[in-house]
Order: C-alpha cells, then sequence, then structure tokens
C-alpha cells in the first residue's frame, strides 16, 4: 500500500473482514478513468456479482477525489476512517456536494463498524 502506517494497518484490517465476509479483494486496484488516466482503489471489493470501491481515509482531504472516482466508476463507495474526529470532518467535506457512487450513498465507517455495515448496506 502506498500510503502510512495508520491507512495501511485500516487498509489491512478491512481487508481481513472483507475476506470474512466472503469478498475477495484486490489492494491498490488500478482502474481507468473516462480521461484515460489510471487511478487506484486502496481496496475493490467483489462478491458475487457486487463489486464496491472501499477508501481508507485518515483525513478529509481526499474523500471528494474518491467519491467522484467511485462515481465515475460506477462502484458503491465505503469509506473507512479511524476515528470519529475524522468521520465528522469527512462527513462535512461530502455535505458540499451531491454524490451517489454506483446510485447509492456513501457508507462513512469506522473500521469496528465495517462488518455490520456490509450487512446493513449489502444484504
Amino acid at each position: 500500500m502506498r500510503g502510512k502506517t495508520l491507512h495501511n494497518y485500516l487498509a489491512m484490517e478491512a481487508e481481513r473482514i472483507l475476506r470474512n465476509e466472503g469478498f475477495e479483494t484486490s489492494q491498490e486496484c488500478p482502474e481507468e478513468l473516462s480521461n484515460g488516466r489510471i487511478d487506484f482503489i486502496d481496496i475493490l471489493a467483489r462478491k458475487n456479482n457486487f463489486a464496491v470501491c472501499v477508501e481508507i481515509e485518515t483525513t478529509p482531504r481526499y474523500v471528494l477525489t474518491n467519491a467522484a472516482k467511485s462515481q465515475e466508476l460506477g462502484l458503491p463507495l465505503m469509506v473507512i476512517v479511524p476515528n470519529r474526529k475524522v468521520k465528522k470532518a469527512v462527513e462535512k467535506r461530502l455535505s458540499s456536494v451531491d454524490l451517489r457512487p454506483g446510485g447509492m450513498d456513501i457508507y462513512l465507517l469506522l473500521l469496528s463498524q465495517l462488518r455490520q455495515g456490509l450487512t446493513n448496506c449489502f444484504p
């Protein structure tokens, strides 16, 4: 992973949870965007005919870029954050845009909420 220690820890743990829930995962998954540029998804998770982008955000800095990327790819987005303070900052940043990647709400979760979030968001 290209992130720092906390980012990489959250990504590894999220991937472990996703795999335990039956998802196939790919870290740093390259995807071609409409402008021909390649961008990377922290974790692309697939189960049956369903795929979801999972992005790890340790600050709100790149959440709008990642949300727009997921929207362009037509894939739902789950954002994993390390704590409530970052969650609130990411929520604030997302409230300024009307993005629904994959036609769905953006799911913003603490790592401890991921397992239940998968059940609630994608039964």
